[in-house]
């Protein structure tokens, strides 16, 4: 569209003004606390149970 066209060392710099850095991603643990789920499934539930009838939820998985 504007016909601009960046080396590889001059993008990296433009995105270092713009005040980007590369971070290495983190390990985040993959595994959820079973207890915690449950927890969480019966606070649903609940909200779900005694909602109003305007309120609106996105999924109906549980």
């Amino acid at each position: 569209m504007y016909h601009v066209f960046f080396t590889r060392s001059g993008m990296c710099s433009f995105l270092n003004r713009l005040g980007f850095v590369y971070k290495k991603p983190k390990h985040v643990p993959g595994k959820a606390d079973p207890e915690k789920q449950k927890e969480f499934v019966a606070q649903y539930r609940k909200l779900r149970k005694n909602a109003g009838p305007n309120e609106v939820f996105l999924s109906d998985a549980l």
